[in-house]
């Protein structure tokens, strides 16, 4: 069971945007209009989220960050896939289909406002690390999208530390079942107010607790209800082929 300060305290006028299911996140309209800079942080091969955020607000510049996908990730996700097509493990559709969305990472990626860097969310002095404070030396009006895999929890501190020219903060929180307390003395010293939480089903549950869920935070947000839905109406079951997960609040 969740603890109540997880809980959105009304129901605001959110937008979904990405994928459908996993990739897709629910954001607060007006201050994603707001956003002058969005700073993503985790990038695999689904920029659908950033896609829509520049449909949704043109204006906006995207910065993404993901040490995975560099040169060396597009040959072996190309060279896998042909060799799939090879052994008719896909279809020529498909194959096409995986060609395609290097073709489409190029185009977007290729805009002079909107870029993507091989670095990762972390601290040290590797060359391909970055953190929150660097990313966002000297920009107002930023949302950020934080899905790293466990590493964002190095990141709360610096989080805490820019908040005042943040705009929303998208983020997906792993194994909180060992990570609540870092979560809930994040919540208590940040401005932002809760303005979504799903659960995310491809992660087991445990004492009516799932092991992974997905938050939205937005400055200043519209209310549209008094009190909270949950699950809100534009959520989506993350993983299709298993049921969606209840998310339980203590009072």
């Amino acid at each position: 069971m969740l603890s109540n300060l997880l809980k959105p305290k009304h129901t605001y006028d959110l937008i979904r945007l990405g994928q459908d299911n996993d990739g897709g996140y629910l954001i607060e309209k007006k201050s994603a209009k707001k956003t002058k800079h969005l700073i993503s942080f985790g990038l695999a091969d689904d920029w659908s989220f950033e896609k829509d955020f520049k449909k949704f607000n043109p204006e906006t510049t995207i910065t993404c960050y993901d040490h995975t996908v560099n040169t060396g990730y597009w040959f072996v996700y190309l060279w896998h896939n042909l060799g799939r097509l090879i052994f008719l493990k896909i279809s020529f559709k498909k194959f096409l289909g995986q060609v395609n969305k290097y073709l489409d990472y190029k185009k977007f990626f290729s805009q002079k406002d909107t870029k993507h860097f091989a670095r990762a969310l972390g601290i040290g002095d590797l060359n391909n690390v970055i953190d929150i404070i660097e990313a966002t030396n000297g920009l107002d009006n930023v949302s950020l999208k934080i899905d790293v895999e466990g590493a964002e929890y190095r990141a709360l501190e610096d989080i805490l530390k820019i908040q005042d020219i943040l705009e929303n903060l998208v983020i997906e929180f792993h194994s909180i079942d060992i990570h609540m307390n870092s979560i809930l003395n994040f919540i208590k010293k940040f401005k932002l107010d809760i303005v979504h939480i799903h659960a995310n089903n491809s992660d087991f549950v445990h004492n009516k607790m799932p092991a992974m869920v997905e938050m939205t935070f937005a400055k200043n947000p519209n209310k549209i209800k008094d009190l909270p839905t949950i699950p809100h109406e534009l959520d989506q079951i993350c993983e299709p082929t298993r049921r969606d997960i209840e998310l339980l609040f203590s009072q």
